[in-house]
């Protein structure tokens, strides 16, 4: 998918808008614009759902992303790392999902990367706005010092205007999703899109869904 200028010249992108308009392909379209290798810190499923969706979204075109998987860990023990999956201890312990990407990013230093983090809801739901807020200035502050590039989706319909304005703020992009015909079929199919950024915004361009 094409994507605008003004989203993938951006260092911090927020996609943002109601379940079912196409935010995951933006996502993975969006980190396949920066690299061929993405960390992706996944904190609503587990990583093989997230690899596949990396798949089908770029048409296997990129390397197997590197994946924080941030779910696993609350159903499971023992669980065992490898170089393309870390495991953090789950959605609700953000000083060890902001540990185990320092890491990764630490050994993969000097290397074409960005960061993806796949839903900010669930850190809400298991912490507060405020913390969360607290986690992504912290993260993005963080990935763009180095260089690289972030990108995070959230879910406008959970939260109230100040509360998505405050998720909002550490980004210097919004990528705004909505169905095509807001009272109307939802889905990747009748969803559209629209890039603000500080100095202007896009007009509102269908999600592809091939």
């Amino acid at each position: 998918m094409m994507l605008p200028a003004a989203a993938t010249e951006a260092d911090a992108v927020l996609i943002d808008g109601p379940f079912l308009t196409g935010k995951r392909r933006l996502f993975h379209s969006l980190l396949q614009s920066w690299t061929n290798e993405p960390v992706i810190a996944s904190t609503r499923h587990v990583n093989d759902r997230i690899r596949r969706a990396h798949a089908q979204a770029t048409d296997g075109d990129s390397e197997d992303p590197i994946i924080i998987d941030c779910v696993s860990a609350t159903h499971c023990d023992n669980l065992v790392g490898t170089q393309r999956t870390r495991y953090a201890a789950g959605p609700g312990n953000l000083t060890d999902i902001g540990t185990t990407v320092t890491d990764v990013l630490e050994l993969r230093r000097g290397k074409d990367l960005a960061v993806g983090v796949t839903a900010l809801p669930p850190l809400v739901v298991y912490t507060s706005v405020e913390t969360t807020f607290k986690f992504a200035r912290i993260l993005v502050n963080q990935v763009t010092g180095q260089g690289w590039p972030i990108a995070a989706v959230s879910a406008t319909s959970m939260f109230d205007d100040p509360n998505r304005r405050a998720l909002r703020d550490p980004f210097d992009v919004v990528i705004e999703t909505r169905p095509m015909d807001p009272d109307g079929a939802t889905g990747t199919e009748g969803a559209v899109f629209r890039v603000q950024c500080r100095e202007n915004t896009t007009d509102w361009r269908r999600v592809s869904s091939a």
